[in-house]
């Protein structure tokens, strides 16, 4: 494969990646589904291990920096860095997060190549089956929700930009998080991905008169256990199941500077106006069911008043 064509591909990676979760220039959820395609195209299209691993690596690197760039911004105003030293730290963080979307693309390479490619044989898309593809698709799955796990605990843990999160956009594409999880869901999204992705290349890649069953049947079954996981959680766990009526809930954003919030002597007047802000709330709105979290048996007594306030610290209950 040609070094223009492996760049485009990696800049493809981290475009698709960037515009998949929030950003100034728009959110397109569905685009991260190229990133672990791209991935596993790539996979099996280089040779080297170390290329598909280097591939890995520095897509991701460019695509999870630029989703971090925001990071600058504290890390210069409340870190109190120099612009010099904040500028890269996004990029920093990112290279840590693509060191596992590098993994990814070098397991399934290995695996590949190992199983599924005769010793001494060149690889072909077109020479993959239906099960081919379908062990692919399950094994990136697997290995993608993995590999966000480790991330989510290894070295106290990172678990943020994980694949499923960039759905939280369109609500009816996250309801299996009810049932899966935040990873395994992002390893079913990855999964289908990969089904895809593989199932595209052997299209384009066929013989003629080939059928092209191979890249349909996977693709097509693990669509539809996402749709089918979909409408089972929508209809099980949405709330007119949990309550009977609705229930009206308040968010108090008390618009506190962040260089002021830990600071030991602005804590208890920070507190005060939270409380401050929560009674306000209560009192306008009778029916509304406010979750109070209190530091002191101040702030509780000036709550415990309203029977509306529902208190997360039992302790306090008796104001």
């Amino acid at each position: 494969m040609s070094t223009k064509s492996t760049l485009t591909a990696g800049l493809l990676c981290a475009l698709a990646c960037w515009l998949a979760f929030p950003n100034p220039a728009g959110q397109m959820p569905l685009l991260v589904m190229l990133f672990p395609g791209i991935l596993s195209i790539m996979a099996l299209q280089l040779r080297s291990p170390r290329r598909v691993f280097l591939f890995g690596l520095l897509s991701g690197m460019a695509g999870y920096g630029a989703c971090l760039y925001w990071l600058a911004v504290p890390v210069h105003d409340y870190g109190y860095m120099p612009w010099l030293i904040a500028m890269p730290f996004p990029l920093l963080l990112g290279t840590y997060i693509a060191l596992y979307s590098g993994l990814f693309g070098l397991a399934l390479h290995l695996y590949t190549y190992r199983f599924l490619v005769a010793a001494g044989s060149q690889f072909s898309f077109s020479d993959l089956r239906t099960c081919d593809l379908l062990k692919l698709g399950i094994l990136a799955g697997i290995l993608w929700a993995l590999l966000e796990y480790l991330r989510g605990c290894l070295f106290t843990g990172f678990p943020w930009l994980t694949l499923s999160s960039a759905f939280m956009a369109w609500p009816w594409a996250i309801q299996g998080l009810s049932a899966l999880g935040v990873y395994a869901l992002s390893g079913l999204y990855a999964g289908i991905a990969v089904c895809l992705g593989l199932g595209i290349a052997f299209f384009y890649h066929k013989e003629r008169g080939k059928s092209i069953l191979p890249a349909i049947l996977p693709f097509a079954f693990t669509l539809a256990a996402l749709i089918f996981l979909s409408v089972w959680t929508w209809f099980s766990f949405s709330p007119k199941a949990v309550f009977s009526k609705a229930l009206r809930v308040v968010l108090v954003q008390g618009n506190i500077n962040q260089d002021q919030k830990w600071n030991q002597e602005y804590q208890e007047s920070t507190l005060e106006h939270y409380a401050h802000l929560t009674v306000q709330a209560l009192n306008q709105l009778s029916s509304l069911c406010c979750l109070c979290t209190v530091r002191s048996a101040h702030q509780a007594g000036r709550l415990a008043g309203n029977s509306n306030a529902v208190f997360l610290q039992p302790q306090w209950q008796a104001g």
